[in-house]
């Protein structure tokens, strides 16, 4: 049994590509935090939630410059730097998103394949699935070559041809609208999740699923009597 959308049909996936920053790795706190330091540090006003919520976007240099940051003063690689080193000494800090372990093995035994795409750089995106002992749910990992925050579309056409499978069965889930944009642009499926971040209301201008919670994932996949 598979998700009902809008139009009431039932598509047929085998195949199920996640996001993996907001969407299985709850690490909206930590970003926001690192972020505050960093606009602290240039004497800009500091975010909440709600307001990372309204402002964050793809590319990344976009939220940059929502948040008031001057690029004809400073150099966009270098505070791209400057986020992703601090991330990366904090990232173990942060949680699975709740139930992220049952969902995966729950998908797993009832027989989808599932990956990973994301716009984490390919080798920390390695290292930190295995330290949260995710890696034996996922058939591949896909993240781009160098900094965090890039696109994730061109990866995502490599990840396309890679996992060979036809591209109406397999279903992307993530947590923002350019989730929603990637997903458009490899012509597939998507569902979104409003636990990381992008709020409900973004996301719903996507006109996809929108979902609260990992278990609301299962219920549309597994006991879709429930969702």
């Amino acid at each position: 049994m598979r998700p009902e959308f809008s139009n009431g049909s039932k598509p047929t996936y085998s195949h199920i590509l996640w996001d993996w920053n907001g969407t299985l790795m709850d690490d909206l706190s930590l970003c926001v935090e690192i972020t505050n330091l960093m606009l602290r540090a240039r004497r800009l006003p500091t975010i909440d939630i709600d307001t990372h919520h309204a402002l964050f976007d793809f590319p990344i240099d976009v939220y940059y410059r929502r948040l008031g940051i001057d690029f004809d003063q400073e150099d966009f690689p270098q505070i791209n730097l400057e986020f992703s080193n601090a991330y990366e000494k904090r990232r173990t800090e942060c949680q699975l998103h709740p139930h992220t372990r049952e969902a995966l093995a729950n998908f797993q035994q009832a027989g989808f394949e599932q990956s990973i795409l994301s716009a984490y750089p390919q080798h920390t995106l390695e290292e930190i699935v295995e330290f949260y002992g995710l890696s034996g749910f996922f058939t591949q990992l896909f993240g781009p070559g160098k900094l965090m925050g890039e696109g994730k579309i061109e990866r995502g056409r490599e990840c396309l041809a890679a996992l060979e499978t036809e591209p109406g069965n397999i279903v992307l889930i993530g947590d923002t609208m350019h989730d929603h944009e990637v997903a458009q642009a490899l012509g597939i499926d998507c569902i979104l999740l409003c636990h990381g971040h992008h709020s409900r209301q973004r996301l719903q201008k996507c006109g996809v699923p929108v979902v609260e919670s990992l278990q609301s994932v299962q219920a549309r996949f597994l006991h879709p009597h429930q969702s």
